[in-house]
């Protein structure tokens, strides 16, 4: 058996954030690309909410973020599957 993943080279969402610098305005550095991250995340939850499951540990530390500043949810440990209620 083998598992292939992605390489997320900018790491984890905590790094990406502690890696910007507070007054930097760039073009890269805008409010537009926190929000970029929100709705990836929201995206992502929704995606897991509609296929029955619930993350559990949702954090900075379990958002990867891709060189073309992607985030993808990681680290489903704590994940649950959520019971049919039909």
């Amino acid at each position: 058996m083998m598992i292939v993943l992605e390489m997320m080279h900018a790491g984890d969402l905590r790094e990406k954030l502690h890696s910007l610098k507070p007054l930097d305005q760039s073009a890269a550095h805008t409010p537009a690309l926190f929000m970029s991250f929100c709705r990836h995340i929201a995206s992502g939850m929704t995606y897991l909410s509609g296929k029955g499951f619930v993350h559990r540990d949702l954090a900075a530390r379990n958002i990867l973020v891709a060189n073309d500043e992607v985030c993808k949810i990681s680290d489903f440990g704590m994940s649950r599957a959520l019971k049919d209620t039909d």
